[in-house]
């Protein structure tokens, strides 16, 4: 199966608003593997304790970009980012210490380090412990590895993923108003302790509709070795 990993820029979108040819995997959402939701809530608690300096916050530092490439207020054009949204970026090929935007694009000059796209895992000094232990347990390859917190209000609009790597999620925290919606079907991920697999190559949308915070630890997974094992290769 050839892979379409160049896709092109939807005229009038933020830049990751991208037409791919999709991937046809057999299925939009599926749990992969079971993992010990308690002790992966306890090593969250650890890394909002002891890591705080790691926890990029939307509104609090939009001093990282020289121009915001992510959040559109009106979800015309991009993504709806309340201010209390944030993240920890837990793979990062640079040095560069403390709070870390989810993305590479606009930043200033002081994070223009090599960031996390040369397919290895990169693990920062606040990557340690039980998720790692997950992470290290998959059997495909995974990269740029994060932790989001999505905040009441936040909306991805409609858009696809490069095909080359599609989606892991496991939910920590969530509430029954956060939703997928992959080709018009509405699906909840659960903090069930299961960590799904998500086709990301398919058009799709994501929100929290509800009134706490959404919290995913989640990456990239290769594409290719996941359609290798389902053919038996």
């Amino acid at each position: 199966m050839e892979l379409d990993t160049v896709g092109e820029h939807v005229p009038g979108f933020k830049y990751y608003i991208m037409k791919y040819r999709p991937v046809d995997l057999g299925w939009k959402i599926k749990p992969w593997f079971k993992i010990d939701l308690d002790m992966l809530r306890a090593w969250y608690s650890d890394l909002e304790r002891n890591f705080s300096d790691c926890k990029f916050v939307y509104g609090d530092n939009m001093d990282a970009w020289s121009d915001d490439p992510l959040g559109d207020d009106t979800g015309r054009t991009g993504h709806i980012m309340p201010p209390d949204s944030a993240w920890y970026v837990l793979s990062y090929a640079g040095t560069q210490q403390g709070a870390l935007p989810p993305v590479n694009k606009g930043i200033i000059d002081r994070y223009k380090e090599e960031w996390d796209e040369n397919d290895q895992l990169n693990p920062r000094y606040c990557f340690t412990g039980y998720a790692k232990e997950i992470i290290d347990s998959m059997e495909f390859p995974v990269k740029k590895i994060q932790v989001s917190s999505m905040a009441p209000g936040h909306e991805l609009i409609l858009h696809q993923d490069s095909t080359s790597w599609i989606r892991f999620h496991i939910a920590i925290d969530t509430n029954e108003y956060c939703y997928w919606e992959i080709e018009g079907e509405r699906i909840h991920i659960p903090a069930d302790g299961w960590v799904y697999l998500i086709n990301t190559s398919l058009p799709h949308r994501v929100y929290n509709r509800g009134t706490t915070h959404r919290v995913h630890l989640y990456g990239k997974v290769n594409t290719q070795s996941i359609i290798n094992a389902q053919s038996g290769n």
